[in-house]
């Protein structure tokens, strides 16, 4: 099931903002591409704190926090092949575009394999959490840069491999996700997302603001609930719990950062449209975390998935 709506969330979502954002937007159907890569991202680091704040059954939750954790780097990884594609799609010849784009998806794979090696070492050397947490980011940017100076934007595919081992390692001795969350992520997360939204100006929203809450409605009333219908059906998920998968895919800083990496360099390779990209983006994240943050509670309460108020 896991499998299912991780699939079909990436191809539907992918394929319905291809479809609508030319005609919406006005934009190029190579920009509208990598608009439809970018929003396919939800992430934990969204739905974790609703799912914690709504309280569903453990299994309804479980589903929902993986479904973002392997989505996430699976969003990352298409947009990067997606850029890779189109940003060598001029040059004549498609068997030297399709080896691009091979090399730059093996070469980041290759890279987050052996960065994702070298971060069970703090565990067997025994380090302490605070110097096992900073040998792990700099692991991390060490395997990342490594990968981007051998070969442009492979970087990004590399730190979603290694990101994909760190949510999934088994080590005996690993330190708890939740410190390195607290300690590390939880900050860069939020400066990350401050930082990005500083380049997006007032002009720029405006400009896109109703294209884009259109879009945005399409995805939440129509994208998701399919993609949750066509993925639950047969399952041991009820009703109400299909009901509310179909109701919880907010996007966060994986689309915001995906969209700030590739989004100007688009504009740079010529794509009409390109610079919408990042301000759709940021659209698309504030309303549908105030959307999904605003009626998941009464919905869970309805469907008699979440504790009533006390």
């Amino acid at each position: 099931m896991l499998t299912r709506l991780v699939l079909l969330g990436v191809l539907l979502t992918w394929s319905a903002v291809a479809a609508l954002a030319p005609a919406l937007l006005d934009m190029s159907f190579g920009a509208a591409l990598m608009l439809g890569a970018v929003v396919v991202v939800s992430g934990p680091t969204v739905v974790g704190p609703l799912l914690d704040f709504v309280g569903p059954p453990a299994t309804l939750r479980r589903l929902l926090l993986w479904e973002g954790t392997v989505i996430d780097p699976a969003g990352a990884i298409l947009a990067a092949a997606t850029f890779r594609a189109l940003a060598h799609g001029g040059h004549p010849g498609a068997l030297e575009t399709a080896g691009r784009l091979l090399a730059g998806v093996a070469l980041g794979f290759t890279g987050g394999i052996a960065g994702a090696l070298a971060l069970g070492l703090p565990a067997r050397w025994d380090l302490d959490t605070p110097l096992a947490r900073t040998s792990e980011l700099a692991t991390l940017l060490l395997s990342a840069g490594t990968c981007d100076v051998l070969l442009d934007d492979t970087g990004l595919i590399a730190a979603t491999v290694m990101g994909i081992a760190v949510a999934t390692r088994r080590a005996p001795r690993a330190p708890s996700g939740t410190t390195f969350f607290r300690t590390l992520a939880s900050p860069i997360v939020g400066t990350l997302f401050i930082s990005i939204s500083t380049t997006v100006t007032p002009a720029a929203l405006g400009g896109v603001l109703l294209p884009a809450l259109a879009l945005v409605a399409v995805l939440v009333v129509l994208v998701r609930p399919l993609i949750a219908a066509l993925a639950t059906a047969g399952s041991t998920l009820d009703g109400p719990e299909r009901a509310f998968t179909g109701w919880m895919a907010p996007r966060g800083t994986v689309a915001a950062a995906t969209a700030s990496a590739f989004g100007g360099d688009l504009v740079q390779h010529g794509y009409a449209g390109a610079s919408r990209i990042l301000p759709v983006v940021f659209l698309v994240i504030v309303a549908t975390v105030l959307t999904y943050g605003l009626t998941a509670v009464p919905l869970a309460r309805r469907l008699k998935l979440s504790p009533p108020p006390a």
